[in-house]
């Protein structure tokens, strides 16, 4: 027995709306967020929430060592696999990435870009 919904087709209707919003920014719904879906009116909620971090002010090597940092706090591979490689091709360079991903100081030199 699985625990969510195998895809699409198998949700109920609100369900399966929040499926096309999450799909439709993303092209796809990444795991995550399928408990998410148990309540499509969090799942909208999330979306918006993660749409807004996206759109929003922060530039992009900001925002992914936000989320390096969040993923490696909480020890979430997940999240961690999902933005490391989005964090080096947004210019964090590669000892601040690993700085953070072994828990040690942060290089100074790196800090200051």
């Amino acid at each position: 027995m699985t625990r969510f919904a195998e895809g699409r087709e198998a949700l109920p209707a609100a369900q399966r709306a929040a499926w096309d919003v999450i799909a439709g920014r993303r092209g796809t719904v990444p795991a995550p967020f399928l408990p998410l879906l148990a309540s499509p009116h969090v799942a909208n909620l999330f979306e918006q929430f993660s749409s807004a971090l996206w759109n929003g002010k922060l530039d992009r090597a900001t925002l992914e060592l936000v989320f390096l940092v969040t993923a490696r706090a909480w020890n979430c591979e997940y999240q961690w696999r999902t933005h490391e490689t989005k964090a080096l091709a947004a210019g964090v360079p590669l000892e601040l990435v690993e700085a953070i991903r072994l828990r040690s100081e942060l290089p100074t030199d790196a800090v200051d870009k």
